[in-house]
């Protein structure tokens, strides 16, 4: 049996034209500060990552007599190593000061993570 033909659309208003495009446009900068504002939370996490894992590294160092600093530097990525600043203190405890970057340059603030490990 043969199908029947499907009505024509109905016409469109003459103010309807490219309301799909105005609509795109208007969106792209949410859009984007969305995305970049994913992308500040995802290297901030990561930095505060990296931090904490050298500041274990440089704990457990520390507690086996050996000084804590190289292990940061070989642990942190470039560039963070340069303004990461190692302090211990009498209890045995190793604190790693990062500064978390911003996406756009610069930094927002510091993160420190503190780990401590029993002398060996």
């Amino acid at each position: 049996m043969p199908r029947a033909p499907l009505p024509p659309p109905p016409p469109r208003r003459p103010g309807e034209r490219g309301q799909a495009t105005v609509e795109l446009v208007a969106l792209l900068p949410v859009v984007a500060i969305l995305g970049l504002g994913a992308w500040q939370v995802a290297l901030a996490v990561h930095t505060m990552w990296e931090a904490t894992v050298a500041a274990r590294a440089a704990a457990r160092a520390h507690a086996l007599g050996s000084d804590p600093e190289p292990v940061v530097a070989r642990l942190l990525p470039g560039g963070f190593d340069d303004h990461a600043r190692v302090t211990t203190a009498d209890d045995g405890a190793v604190s790693v000061e990062v500064v978390l970057p911003a996406i756009t340059g610069g930094a927002l603030t510091t993160y420190t993570a503190t780990a401590r490990f029993e002398p060996q």
